[in-house]
């Protein structure tokens, strides 16, 4: 935004040049790494809860370990669909993954946005 387009908005009473300026150095501030980082990974953790499926997913782990075959057996969908789903969530970092022998068995992930997601998926459930 330009000088002449500030002091406009100034004189209109809109908002003050300073507010302005504050609020242009928060954005700035934003930008930095460390946040550049955080807002990636809330973007992907977002991006991964975004369909119902995988909500499902996460639903029906919250309630223990499974393999893919046995959510394949209590969902309607195909083993290639889950497998998918449940990559998309590991790479989240909202599952992890053991293999015993050829089976993967996944467990939600313990850290602090699981909790906050079945909180916010459980009680739009209960409503």
């Amino acid at each position: 935004m330009t000088q002449q387009e500030l002091d406009e908005i100034a004189e209109k009473g809109i908002c003050s040049v300073e507010s302005i300026e504050y609020f242009k150095r928060l954005s700035e501030e934003l930008e930095v790494e460390g946040n550049r980082l955080k807002i990636l990974e809330a973007e992907r953790v977002l991006k991964a809860i975004s369909d119902r499926t995988r909500i499902k997913l996460l639903l029906l782990l919250s309630k223990g370990e499974m393999c893919v075959c046995q959510i394949a057996a209590v969902s309607e969908l195909k083993q290639p669909a889950i497998s998918s789903s449940l990559r998309l969530l590991e790479k989240a970092g909202l599952l992890r993954r053991k293999q015993r022998g050829k089976w993967h068995f996944y467990r939600l992930a313990e850290n602090e946005v699981v909790p906050l997601l079945l909180k916010l998926v459980q009680g739009k459930a209960q409503d």
